[in-house]
């Protein structure tokens, strides 16, 4: 079992805290669809004809493109690979993008799933943000969508914006939870260098929340997720049952997938193929292969990236799995490693699985690290 991403590098703007690559030139569609035909034909065989379970549209924003854009790709992937009849077929999009007929011309195409970023329902957040829609836009987008016939959708939402408080952040809890999604995706604003809402946090035209209160909504996050039954099942990701993100499960599991279009990653097991992020470089390169950046993962990468990856998940890193498929120095180092957080309370041992436990989520990515290889 396999997946496909697709890179949509378009945007209608750009949002001031993003660093993913995207480009507001649109007059690239055509060249852009054209190459990612191209280089769907030309990557066909990497999979070795393992079967695709997931496809997702990422981006940029995917819901730039029409239905019958969308739908031509989909047509190009099963020309080129064997796609489960029941596979799960994920597009992003923003609000201002889903009217209803929209929503029914997707799910008529074969989308099956939904991943639309809200982000916040407060008004002042989302100009913030440099977000176009408003919080009513954002909630009739919702029900737009469950309107056009999706069942699976889910809906994001950032914590940690400059000037939240613990109380503004209830009530986008409270919103969210109103509207029912299947699943919600919540992540702590970063301020990635080079971007617009860095350099307003640097001139202090906005003031980042404390550290104490973005731990406050992250715990608020997890307590009030729980108790409306979505199940913790990665750190920045929470799902009603059997609602979890296949797609991105299976980036967790290590699972084999194909990236295509600018910027997209494509993994084998063993390398990491990287496309050039740029559009126009792409639409120029893809013939020729060049643009493309091999990553051959050493034993330390790939045990790193399990370590990184599985620690975020309700389903841990399995030790006898690192026992099995790592030198044994590794087991010995993780072992002796571990002994530190187990006694501070952050990580517990069970049936041979290593997990974090509540208060060890609050600190997922310096235990990750603490963790890691280094030799």
């Amino acid at each position: 079992m396999a997946g496909i991403y697709i890179h949509i590098p378009f945007c209608g703007y750009a949002c001031t805290y993003c660093d993913f690559y995207f480009t507001t030139h649109l007059h690239f569609k055509d060249q852009f669809l054209e190459t990612l035909f191209l280089e769907i034909d030309k990557r066909k065989n990497f999979l070795e004809g393992e079967s695709i379970s997931t496809i997702y549209f990422g981006g940029g924003t995917p819901s730039k493109l029409t239905a019958k854009e969308v739908e031509s790709i989909l047509t190009k992937i099963n020309e080129n690979f064997s796609v489960d009849k029941n596979a799960e077929i994920t597009l992003e999009c923003n609000p201002d993008d889903i009217d209803l007929q929209t929503a029914k011309d997707l799910r008529g195409i074969g989308i099956n799933r939904i991943s639309m970023g809200i982000q916040t329902f407060h008004d002042k957040e989302l100009d913030l943000l440099g977000r176009k829609h408003s919080s009513k836009a954002a909630i009739e987008a919702v029900e737009n969508i469950r309107a056009g016939g999706f069942d699976n959708f889910s809906l994001d939402l950032i914590y940690g914006i400059p000037d939240s408080s613990l109380t503004s952040w209830k009530a986008n809890l409270e919103t969210i939870i109103a509207l029912k999604p299947n699943h919600i995706s919540s992540y702590c604003l970063t301020i990635e260098p080079g971007t617009p809402l860095e350099y307003q946090v640097k001139k202090k035209r906005v003031n980042m929340p404390l550290e104490s209160v973005v731990i406050e909504q992250f715990e608020t996050l997890m307590t009030t997720l729980n108790d409306n039954g979505y199940d913790h099942y990665e750190i920045s990701n929470f799902a009603q049952p059997n609602f979890e993100s296949k797609h991105n499960t299976s980036y967790w599991k290590g699972t084999h997938y194909l990236g295509l279009g600018p910027s997209a990653h494509s993994f084998d097991g063993k390398n990491r193929i990287i496309n050039v992020a740029n559009t126009k470089d792409y639409c120029a390169h893809i013939k020729t292969d060049n643009g493309v950046e091999i990553e051959e993962l050493t034993v330390q990468d790939r045990f790193n990236e399990y370590i990184m990856t599985g620690l975020r998940t309700k389903w841990g890193i399995d030790l006898k799995f690192i026992e099995k498929s790592f030198p044994i120095q590794y087991s010995k180092q993780l072992n002796s490693d571990l002994k530190l957080p187990i006694k501070k309370g952050l990580v517990e041992i069970s049936n041979e699985t290593l997990t974090l436990t509540q208060e060890g989520k609050l600190f997922a990515d310096k235990i990750a690290s603490d963790l890691f290889s280094v030799s």
